[in-house]
């Protein structure tokens, strides 16, 4: 029998068009009436909305909640709901995907909606809309979201007085706090969150609302690395005064948020949500499952990887010596980051020359090539890093009158510092950047490519016809389409998302990345909570954790700041002047590390690993506050549990107990990879093991792999 199910089908009943979808345990109906769209139900056991039929089908009333609609669109400021009439619907299968199509079109304006459904067997759906303008003139959208309408109604009589609904989110909008995950109670009435501004970046467009009184759990990302907001609508009514929760996934910016021309269509962002009957980590790990599904077009890349970046002179020796080192502690990958194009010794100049991509001129006596073949002789692939949205002031780019360049509503040229931004909004854009790209990548042979910036288009705008078009939207739309064409042509490199650290961890970019940089907050605790809270987020696999760089060695113990690296994919910072010897101590540990990610930790990766936060919100301030993190290998044969101090410890015991394990299995036991003995998976589940950590910001991680008996 087979374990992945999905259907869509359409019924006419009352006078409505009623369309649902199932996928995985995931049932969700959507009602075409009186104009409008509405969302009527969801079913997280996997039953169809007739299995109750008398006295009526048993649905979500869209009337008595604040948001009914299953989208929401504004054109030219005038809101378009009720005013539709049905077009078709449609079904294809590709690719082990369905995807079905319901196409409206509205009686007060000239455009189309075709509303999109992706079903891939996981309990996930994703969600995106097609507007095209049938009109003879420009049309603008002032108002857009992707996704809206009724989730839950509790029934159950509210008696302490608090709402029954939590919301879970990242707290942090600020560099260095990516994955500042918390809980707070949902109050009644209306809670939004989001990014509106450039400071908002390091948001991951993420939530979870979880039902205390009952185990329901909504779960959301939105694929976008633009401005977005997410409204949740909690209201009281009936004559028990059920909590009627809907939700609204909005895209954000100055209006107008897209101009569409004489036939033009604009493809939304897509939202990717689910109603599951499941606790937070099992809510994870569903997700993570259709994350898999969902970016499985390029080969997974987890590794060890090494570098050499402005942070430390780059001279000629120097990089060499450092390619040495990567190859004795085991990287499989050696970049050279930002400044590999800018004058010797001007490592702290670097964004002052980005756009202008030939080192030749400034640099090495030798050349990019003699370098990649001297990575290549050691057994190591090698790869550059690009900001290819920047265009630095004493670059020949930003002369350049044919590169197109972001402008502000002033009409002044965009800045991020002194940098200009290429405009991605502009066709010249995108084709300036692919070719730029194409030609480092061909020039140098390139294995790996790591993409840079950040640079985002919220404060710019482009004067079209008798208005002006925020530029946005229409960014993003052709920055991703970039990457898929280079995904298409470059299909063995390894491509790499560092976007200012933790920003655009979105959907929208991973899904044409094979790994990512999370963070430049490397220094400890802070760099825990980081891993702690992205990996919510996004499967371990796809997360990059470094050793010994941007000041991570500054604080906690060499222990603490290794472990936090065995949780994603370890980079290996380990670089010296020429005339300092490395501690061969140092050495040994990261080596030792490296050769247990390789043996153990990445075949878990592979396998589709499971995660667990043990403590998913972490209080850094507080006394003897400790995180707990858990990967398991989709087996349970083998598991990699941490604990990290992360605060003043004034009780040094402390027990933890294994969760993805079999409690049938016998399991040998490594203690920061030395042998600690054999235990029953009954004991590392249910009694657990005792350790003692006494210091602040240390830690110890735990792995058990199952013994053949």
């Amino acid at each position: 029998m087979s374990t992945v199910f999905f259907d869509s089908y359409t019924r006419n009943e009352n006078g409505g068009i009623y369309v649902e979808y199932r996928s995985g345990n995931t049932v969700y109906e959507e009602c075409f009436s009186d104009g409008e769209l509405t969302a009527c139900g969801w079913n997280c056991a996997g039953y169809d909305m007739h299995t109750n039929t008398v006295p009526c089908v048993a649905r979500l009333n869209p009337a008595v909640f604040q948001v009914d609609s299953a989208f929401r669109l504004e054109i030219d400021g005038t809101d378009l709901y009720r005013t539709y009439e049905w077009v078709s619907y449609e079904k294809e299968e590709k690719d082990g995907v369905l995807h079905i199509s319901v196409k409206l079109k509205s009686t007060l304006k000239p455009v189309t909606v075709t509303v999109h459904t992706l079903l891939d067997g996981s309990n996930i759906l994703v969600r995106y809309l097609t507007v095209e303008n049938l009109g003879n003139s420009d049309i603008a959208v002032s108002g857009l979201s992707v996704m809206s309408g009724p989730v839950i109604e509790e029934r159950i009589p509210d008696t302490d007085g608090m709402p029954p609904y939590e919301l879970g989110y990242m707290q942090n909008s600020q560099s260095h706090f990516e994955g500042d995950f918390h809980w707070l109670p949902l109050p009644r009435n209306t809670y939004s969150f989001g990014k509106h501004t450039y400071a908002e970046r390091y948001r991951h467009p993420f939530f979870a609302v979880r039902n205390k009184k009952g185990p329901e759990i909504f779960i959301g990302q939105l694929a976008y690395s633009g401005g977005y907001e997410f409204s949740f609508h909690n209201y009281a009514s009936g004559h028990s005064l059920s909590d009627h929760m809907s939700f609204e996934a909005k895209i954000v910016s100055r209006n107008p948020v897209y101009l569409l021309t004489q036939g033009e269509s604009l493809v939304t962002p897509s939202m990717h949500a689910a109603l599951l009957h499941d606790d937070f980590d099992g809510a994870i790990q569903e997700f993570h499952r259709h994350v898999r599904t969902y970016c499985n077009g390029y080969e997974k890349h987890p590794m060890v990887e090494s570098g050499i970046g402005p942070e430390v002179n780059m001279c000629e020796e120097n990089v060499f010596r450092a390619i040495d080192t990567a190859q004795q502690l085991g990287a499989e990958v050696f970049f050279i980051d930002a400044s590999w194009y800018s004058p010797a010794g001007g490592e702290s100049d670097w964004p002052a020359y980005t756009g202008d991509w030939n080192p030749e001129v400034f640099r090495y006596s030798c050349s990019m090539n003699d370098i990649r073949d001297y990575a290549h002789e050691r057994g190591l692939k090698f790869g550059l890093w690009m900001d290819v949205e920047k265009l630095g002031p004493k670059s020949k780019a930003i002369q350049n009158p044919d590169i197109p360049k972001l402008h502000d509503y002033a009409g002044k040229m965009t800045v991020d510092g002194n940098s200009g931004i290429l405009d991605f909004s502009e066709k010249a854009g995108t084709e300036w950047a692919f070719e730029q790209i194409c030609d480092v990548i061909d020039r140098y042979e390139l294995d790996f490519f790591r993409l840079d910036s950040g640079a985002y288009s919220y404060t710019s705008a482009k004067p079209v016809s008798d208005t002006r078009e925020n530029r946005d939207l229409r960014y993003y739309n052709n920055f991703y389409e970039v990457f898929r064409r280079l995904r298409e042509k470059y299909p063995n490199v390894i491509f790499q998302n560092c976007a200012g650290g933790g920003a655009r961890l979105d959907l929208g970019l991973m899904q044409m990345m094979s790994n990512t940089w999370v963070t430049d907050n490397q220094i400890a605790p802070g760099s825990y909570r980081v891993i702690n809270g992205v990996s919510m987020l996004l499967p371990p696999e796809y997360l990059v954790r470094p050793i010994g760089a941007q000041g991570g060695h500054l604080k906690g113990t060499l222990d603490f700041q290794i472990n936090v690296a065995r949780f994603g994919n370890p980079l290996l910072f380990c670089v010296l002047d020429c005339d300092i010897t490395h501690s061969p101590l140092l050495l040994d540990k990261i080596a030792k590390m490296s050769a247990t990610y390789k043996e153990t930790v990445r075949p878990m990766m592979l396998s589709d690993c499971r995660v667990f936060h043990h403590t998913p919100e972490l209080r850094l301030a507080q006394k003897d506050s400790v995180g707990i993190l858990e990967i398991a290998s989709k087996d349970g044969d083998c598991s990699m549990l941490g604990i990290f101090t992360l605060s003043q410890v004034t009780e040094p015991q402390k027990k933890v107990r294994f969760k993805g394990l079999k409690p049938s299995g016998r399991y040998a036991v490594t203690v920061n990879d030395e042998y600690l003995g054999e235990f029953s998976g009954y004991e590392l589940t249910f009694s657990g093991l005792v350790t003692e950590i006494e210091t602040a910001i240390d830690s110890k991680v735990f792995i058990a792999k199952k013994v053949n008996q």
